[in-house]
């Protein structure tokens, strides 16, 4: 009957029953499997996807079959255009016809058609077998900016589940590929996903859609062309309304987002949201003094914006920053932790804002005061300083610089 594709009433009620038959509840696994492993049967879904990609009703069951098909393990092969039990190589760098046959509906203007279409391109790079996963991800990115583009379709604004489907493959396809973050950015990427992420706290706040959109950001941070979009659309802003949360997943990812984008935060004019930033961060040294995940991260924000930035040199010393900072080195070194990790990942960057600090040629008086601070409380260094104390060549030189700073003569 699905031969009969010059009559597009056979051919509706003939996708229409497969689609029935495939989301059954008794035999829907078998009827999918059974598809999968009839070429015939997939070749003639991808040509109807192809000629019928126009006509609403037939595009979204069959679509909607491939999604369906999409749920098994050798329905996943199947569309990538791999044999279930060998995954053949000669797909790796090419593009399978029911990849194409996906990404096609993504540019349906029916919104049942995209949903069913990305919900089958998120199972395919979801599959648990590494080698395919790698097929799918190679494929898949063919169809990247139409992912993109997604965030920016109205139909879909309240709708949230969607929304993290899309994010989710986003995440999946940015993680470490250097070529695929650059896509997303020249799709515009990083503008919409902030826009997500801002309408998301208007509207209705789900931490799911945040926890997700904050890992694509992540991922992207490690670029360097996209730390400037970031930037750019607002991301100092967002990701400082994002880790005043209480969830953890969201506050360490946000704040790793933001430790990548911090070497780059002086260069560009953030107006007073850079102080509200600060203020949180010194906020999160005092609140998660046991979570040593996080307290890395801020600290390693600090120690980057109080590099070669008088305002927020100053803003840290009139916010009591400098005794923030040495109760979180003190609070460090008295839990005992495996020092080879606090050596570097919370010593060195606490160590180094401290000399930031005293050092503000624009504010003599701050740095005076930091330094006598620092004088006062200088007795946790000085375990540091012992000869049998084995550190890091990096803490050495910041504590080597501490002590010049703090007991040099004006």
């Amino acid at each position: 009957m699905m031969r009969n594709d010059d009559d597009p009433v056979v051919l509706t009620n003939s996708v229409c029953l497969l689609f029935v038959y495939s989301i059954d509840s008794v035999r829907g696994a078998e009827v999918c499997q059974r598809m999968s492993a009839t070429p015939d049967m997939m070749s003639r879904l991808y040509y109807v996807c192809e000629r019928y990609k126009d006509h609403d009703v037939i595009l979204c069951y069959a679509t909607g079959i491939l999604t369906s098909i999409s749920k098994y393990d050798e329905g996943r092969a199947a569309i990538l255009g791999c044999n279930g039990s060998q995954m053949s190589s000669q797909y790796s760098y090419g593009l399978s016809m029911g990849v194409e046959s996906l990404i096609r509906s993504l540019q349906s203007s029916d919104s049942n058609v995209v949903i069913f279409a990305i919900t089958a391109i998120h199972n395919l790079l979801l599959d648990r077998r590494v080698s395919l996963q790698e097929i799918a991800k190679e494929q898949i990115k063919h169809g990247l900016k139409h992912i993109v583009q997604l965030l920016d379709d109205q139909c879909f604004s309240r709708n949230y589940e969607f929304k993290v489907i899309v994010l989710d493959c986003l995440q999946i396809l940015a993680y470490g590929n250097r070529e695929n973050r650059l896509t997303i950015k020249k799709s515009g990427g990083p503008y919409l996903l902030l826009r997500t992420i801002k309408e998301n706290f208007d509207n209705q706040p789900t931490e799911e859609l945040i926890e997700t959109a904050s890992r694509v950001l992540k991922s992207l941070s490690a670029c360097p062309s996209n730390k400037v979009d970031i930037i750019e659309h607002g991301g100092i802003n967002v990701l400082t309304h994002c880790i005043r949360t209480t969830n953890h997943e969201i506050l360490k990812t946000c704040l790793w987002t933001l430790r990548n984008l911090s070497d780059v935060i002086n260069n560009i004019d953030h107006g007073p949201c850079i102080n509200q930033l600060v203020e949180r961060l010194l906020h999160i040294l005092d609140e998660y003094t046991d979570q040593s995940c996080i307290i890395t991260c801020a600290l390693g924000i600090l120690a980057n914006l109080t590099c070669n930035n008088e305002s927020i040199k100053q803003y840290i010393c009139e916010y009591n920053g400098v005794e923030l900072l040495l109760g979180t080195i003190a609070v460090a070194l008295r839990d005992g932790r495996d020092f080879r990790i606090i050596d570097k990942e919370i010593l060195e960057p606490a160590i180094c804002a401290l000399c930031h600090l005293m050092n503000q040629t624009h504010n003599p008086n701050l740095a005076e005061d930091a330094k006598l601070v620092i004088m006062r409380n200088f007795d946790m260094f000085r375990e540091l300083m012992s000869p049998t104390r084995m550190i890091s060549d990096d803490l050495s030189k910041a504590v080597e610089k501490l002590v010049n700073l703090t007991f040099k003569s004006n």
